[in-house]
């Protein structure tokens, strides 16, 4: 039997109390506030919709959700006078349930019917119902002060030595997907092949600590970019960064800082926590593959107003899962042609860039290492596609056009973003994709920014030239 529930007032007491009957599946919802404005939030979540006046004599219970008695006695009186019987409506003052609490609802309460059944022979205060109520987080925090957790949780952090984000995930239930791990002011997606690093699941476990204890004699390198430098569809030793060791030998050490899906904003947030501490002599950015995919689908007033290209669905999707926010975000909209948000325009997103590009290198300049930017090579800007290119497209544009149609179009912008960035003519700046257009041999046979061992040695064996004549 599914209750129907009339939570009356969405302060701190209205918020709390919702929290506890969303913990049950058998439970119909509705709030509503005369002084707070809830229609935002009915838009995404039928349970702030206002009732209409039929709709409003057919709940089970009414839970008048304001803690002082006098208010919610005036608030009963009124209910009553428009036909409301009084035996259904109860006055609740408990403001102390969260989210964290949910787990222990279940084992603590037997079912929401026989709760009901507790509030039918209760008075209007609910007094015997609150005493229940004080037992179960009484019990709940003396479970959370039992030394036993800090014993389990000593022993987990013997097993292996990663940060607490990673453990947060290793003992998640659910890894199905792109997961992102948000760690203090940046990203990194966890990998399904590549798990050497279960820290940042870059594809190469990154000894930080001796490598910031490096003998001066010996020059790092710090590559940060997205997939196509990280690779995750080959084997390590055919990167980018794989080449440029082998090309520039072994007074240097090249670490790849890929991370799928990054744009210029996310790799100078990386570069921030966890590359500066080692200070790099040479920080390489590979950009410009993902600054307009995400920058079309990201919100206009971060893009344009603050200059941030970021990627969707490391933030947004994490913010609006921590809040159970049910708002339609652009990326998730994919099936709908031009789903791209219409306010951000390609000119946006190349100001965005340039100014992040510039602050990353002034960063790098300021803590004495070099910056070099390249263009990462991509499929449209090459001239003479090879015949398994050609049937790569074929195949990704059909799919796309029914998952996704908008990335089409996208694809057919990035010619133009790529020769406007070229324009830009900084003087730590390079385009790879000069060394590709006229090639007539297979490059991008796994995804049109994706480059093949061949593109990949290539690009590597060009950075590397680069570098040496600086």
């Amino acid at each position: 039997m599914k209750r129907k529930i009339l939570i009356y007032g969405y302060g701190w007491v209205g918020e709390s109390v919702f929290r506890f009957c969303s913990c049950f599946n058998n439970v119909s919802i509705r709030v509503i506030d005369e002084k707070i404005d809830l229609h935002k939030q009915a838009l995404y979540d039928e349970r702030f919709i206002q009732p209409t006046k039929k709709e409003f004599l057919e709940f089970d219970y009414y839970l008048i959700a304001i803690f002082t008695p006098a208010k919610a006695e005036e608030v009963k009186q009124k209910l009553i006078a428009i036909g409301i019987l009084e035996h259904k409506i109860k006055n609740i003052t408990e403001q102390r349930f969260s989210d964290n609490m949910k787990s222990f609802v279940i084992e603590y309460f037997e079912s929401f019917e026989e709760i009901c059944k507790a509030w039918e022979k209760d008075d209007f205060y609910l007094s015997c119902f609150h005493k229940v109520l004080d037992d179960f987080i009484s019990k709940y925090y003396k479970i959370k002060n039992n030394y036993a957790l800090k014993d389990k949780r000593e022993k987990y952090d013997a097993l292996e030595k990663i940060s607490v984000f990673s453990k947060i995930f290793e003992t998640s239930t659910s890894k199905l997907g792109d997961i992102s791990l948000n760690y203090p002011g940046f990203y990194v997606m966890a990998s399904t092949y590549k798990k050497n690093d279960k820290d940042f699941y870059f594809i190469e476990k990154i000894d930080f600590d001796n490598i910031a204890k490096r003998r001066r004699n010996i020059k790092l390198i710090a590559c940060l970019g997205n997939s196509a430098l990280r690779v995750e569809y080959l084997p390590t030793n055919q990167t980018i960064t794989s080449y440029m060791q082998e090309e520039i030998g072994e007074e240097y050490i090249v670490l790849n800082f890929g991370v799928s899906g990054s744009t210029i904003y996310e790799q100078l947030m990386l570069y921030n926590a966890i590359v500066y501490p080692l200070k790099p002599d040479i920080v390489i950015s590979f950009f410009g593959g993902t600054e307009l995919r995400c920058g079309v689908v990201a919100c206009d007033v971060m893009v344009k107003t603050h200059k941030m290209v970021y990627v969707p669905n490391a933030w947004e999707t994490t913010f609006k899962r921590s809040n159970q926010s049910k708002i339609d975000l652009y990326y998730e909209m994919g099936r709908i042609p031009q789903s791209s948000n219409s306010l951000i325009t390609q000119k946006d997103i190349l100001i965005a860039t340039y100014e992040r590009l510039n602050q990353l290198r002034n960063i790098v300049f300021a803590g004495g290492g070099a910056f070099y930017g390249f263009i990462q090579p991509i499929l449209p800007c090459k001239n003479v596609w090879s015949q398994q290119e050609i049937q790569m497209r074929n195949k990704e544009k059909k799919y796309y056009d029914e998952v996704y149609p908008d990335y089409n179009r996208i694809f057919d912008m990035m010619k133009s973003f790529v020769k406007e960035i070229s324009d830009w003519n900084l003087p730590y700046l390079y385009n790879l994709n000069d060394i590709i257009r006229e090639c007539k041999e297979d490059i991008f046979t796994n995804y049109w920014i994706h480059c093949n061992a061949l593109g990949n040695k290539m690009c590597a064996k060009k950075v590397v030239e680069i570098l040496k004549q600086n």
